[in-house]
């Protein structure tokens, strides 16, 4: 995933070739009367605005996200083919790199030191949050707009959050439903059902 960072907002030269504000192509040439070349009026769409204590502003670009079937309108963008929660880029932003996060821990990654290592934008959570930069400057949140939310993979005890325990459970049962037919397969056999592993089934070792 390729997010970048910009100290100032910065429009690309793409144009919006559109079909009743639905893009059907973006190229750097105007293929259409409906051709629409974001401009400033797209903040909210296009950046996540983030300021801190000490003055400084940063702008998480998005419009690398913008993709062909996507609705484009004044002043606002909306995303195409994706579920009900989706109604932004920032929001095919955070589904993506947590997606990314999820399909790692369940490769084996520390879930822990994924989180560590995600962009601060990602951890707020709607009050002040410090982070030390290059271990010398505190800084503190105090806006993002729009916010950036990836909950913590892991709760405070150690214990995986409900929410990847309950991805780690269904990769498990898929798993386990697959090499049972794997084998069954051979004897001209499947499951009637699929295997479910639950929580209570779970140990550590």
């Amino acid at each position: 995933m390729n997010i970048v960072i910009r100290k100032e907002k910065n429009y690309s030269n793409k144009r919006y070739n559109c079909n009743n504000n639905v893009i059907y192509s973006i190229s750097n040439e105007r293929d259409c009367d409906e051709a629409i070349k974001l401009s400033k009026y797209y903040d909210s769409s296009l950046f996540i605005e983030i300021s801190y204590d000490n003055g400084e502003t940063e702008y998480v670009d998005l419009q690398s996200y913008i993709k062909c079937g996507d609705k484009i309108e004044t002043n606002k963008i909306t995303p195409h083919n994706h579920d009900e929660n989706i109604k932004s880029l920032a929001d095919v932003l955070v589904k993506e790199q947590k997606n990314e996060c999820i399909n790692k821990i369940l490769n084996g990654a520390d879930p822990q030191t994924l989180y560590d290592k995600l962009p601060l934008f990602f951890k707020w959570n709607g009050a002040n949050l410090i982070e030390v930069v290059n271990c010398k400057n505190v800084r503190n949140i105090t806006q993002v707009k729009p916010k950036v939310y990836i909950a913590p993979f892991v709760e405070k005890d150690g214990e995986l959050a409900d929410e990847m325990m309950g991805l780690i459970l269904k990769k498990a049962s898929a798993s386990a439903t697959n090499s049972a037919n794997n084998i069954l397969k051979t004897f001209n056999k499947k499951l009637k059902s699929d295997i479910s592993i639950s929580k209570t089934q779970i140990v550590n070792i």
